[in-house]
């Protein structure tokens, strides 16, 4: 693509989803009405053609070979009047000067007509049958390709028109993330062509200019210039792969209709290879241990009041963002107590957070943190994921948390190994560390940690997305983030593997 293109498409303005949507259903609806006209028309012409091929025409002494020719002509031609969208396409893409495939089909349409008109008013032409019955297959192929993509299209635009807040799934330079934020630039990618497109746009003029050049040397330079529409219409219809619409459409129609299920949607092509080209997927503390499965098993408060403890606790925990706050918001709402200001906050690698609250020192963090800050610790604590926090240096409480693993997480993270996309534990959980990953999900050095620092800044979802919505999930859990990664990946290979083949074949 023209830089000057690409720029021009990046600033225009992004259509509205539900007019997407409504403009992908009316064109696929449309198509979807006139492939049963185009498959009755295809077994029509396919049975004629086999039936002359066997001769059993013969039997019938009025139909002659140039009438059966003047039959394939008529049915062309109503095929193509079936096949309109595709010849739209097709002659709409060379006004850009792009050789698509339905500009292939079209033309393989066109010349075949020709072959059937030239087969009865050209005593000289080969006895050879026309090509007509192969190419209103092709013309049917590129229909059914055409339709599946529209489908795909209107599907992922319609779990954007739920008018709900979704997580988006864009591409950020230490992997791919979810957050919550605005959804933009998600119908501006699904709207846009494959990768195939541009493969196509690079090798179709080659192969239409070489068809005619072969075309003219087997003709004209055979000295059979009443064979020339025979030998254009059996190099194009050659050279039209039944698989070239289906490359991208068939891919794309069965991972929308899959995510669609699973409250999730790709934006096209575009969003799938922004997803699907690093195999690196950050999962954050709510992926990890989602609510429910990080619960207080209880608590004991050595020095203040237990409100004020909680609420030193609850507001440390919330300024750093980890998966503790939900359990230390619910000990607000029970036990009573309130967020307070917080001055100077800070990380520690070592396993805790600080700050300074109405003029005292607390932290809060693990047991190895609090010895580690000169805290003197009880002989009876033995908890390995037990919360505790300190004011001025002085044991104010412990909080005795629990983490449950969850099957479906579980689940989730083996189907992520498999498909060869390395996690990245993006956590400000001070207790989630290795050794816990290790005890609760079984795995073995196939996923990253990364120190505090990039930690903070690869799970720093507030604010706005730092790129375009690439995907969308509108469920909570690590299962439909999952699916969405690994269909996303799957696409970009079936597309360009099914574009490759469609090619080498042509």
């Amino acid at each position: 693509e023209k830089p000057e293109e690409k720029e021009e498409w990046e600033q225009a303005p992004e259509r509205d989803a539900e007019d997407v949507m409504r403009e992908a259903h009316s064109g696929f609806t449309g198509i979807k009405k006139r492939m049963g006209a185009m498959l009755l028309l295809s077994a029509i012409m396919v049975v004629a053609a086999v039936a002359d091929y066997e001769g059993w025409f013969a039997y019938i002494s009025k139909l002659t070979s140039p009438m059966l020719s003047l039959l394939l002509l008529a049915l062309t031609l109503i095929a193509c009047v079936a096949g309109s969208s595709v010849f739209a396409r097709g002659f709409g893409a060379l006004r850009d000067r792009r050789v698509t495939p339905e500009l292939l089909v079209s033309l393989s349409c066109l010349v075949a007509m020709a072959d059937c008109a030239s087969a009865y008013f050209l005593p000289d032409r080969c006895a050879n049958m026309p090509f007509a019955p192969i190419t209103v297959v092709a013309l049917a192929a590129a229909m059914r390709g055409e339709m599946l993509r529209l489908r795909g299209l209107r599907d992922s635009c319609h779990m954007l028109s739920y008018g709900e807040n979704p997580y988006v799934v864009c591409g950020i330079a230490g992997g791919i993330r979810k957050q919550a934020c605005r959804a933009d630039g998600f119908v501006r990618l699904a709207e846009r062509e494959s990768q195939s497109a541009a493969w196509y746009d690079l090798l179709l003029p080659i192969i239409l200019v070489a068809g005619i050049v072969f075309a003219v040397l087997a003709s004209f330079g055979q000295g059979r210039p009443h064979d020339f529409f025979w030998c254009w219409s059996a190099i194009l219809t050659a050279s039209c792969s039944f698989s070239f619409t289906y490359a991208f459409g068939a891919p794309l129609a069965k991972m929308a209709a899959r995510l669609k299920k699973d409250g999730c949607a790709v934006a096209g092509y575009l969003g799938a290879e922004i997803i699907g080209r690093d195999a690196r997927m950050i999962l954050t503390d709510g992926d990890l241990f989602p609510p429910g499965t990080v619960v207080l098993n209880g608590m004991r408060v050595y020095a203040e009041s237990p409100e004020t403890a909680i609420s030193h606790a609850a507001s440390l925990a919330r300024e750093s963002g980890s998966g503790l706050a939900r359990i230390f918001d619910e000990l607000l709402r029970t036990q009573g107590g309130r967020y307070e200001k917080l001055d100077d906050f800070s990380f520690y690698r070592e396993g805790g957070v600080s700050a300074t609250i109405n003029g005292e020192a607390a932290i809060l963090g693990t047991s190895d943190f609090m010895a580690r800050m000169g805290v003197r610790l009880p002989k009876e604590l033995k908890m390995k994921t037990a919360v505790l926090l300190a004011v001025d240096k002085q044991l104010t409480a412990v909080f005795a948390v629990k983490y449950l693993p969850s099957d479906n997480v579980d689940a989730a993270i083996r189907m992520v190994v498999h498909n060869r996309i390395r996690p990245i534990f993006a956590v400000r959980d001070m207790n989630i560390t290795p050794a816990l990953i290790q005890r609760k999900f079984k795995l073995k050095r196939k996923y990253v940690f990364p120190e505090l620092s990039d930690r903070i800044a690869l799970s720093e979802t507030g604010g706005e997305s730092p790129g375009w919505a690439a995907g969308l999930i509108f469920r909570e859990g690590l299962m439909p983030y999952a699916e969405t990664v690994i269909a996303s990946k799957r696409l970009v290979s079936a597309v360009r593997a099914g574009a490759g083949i469609a090619l080498f074949g042509s």
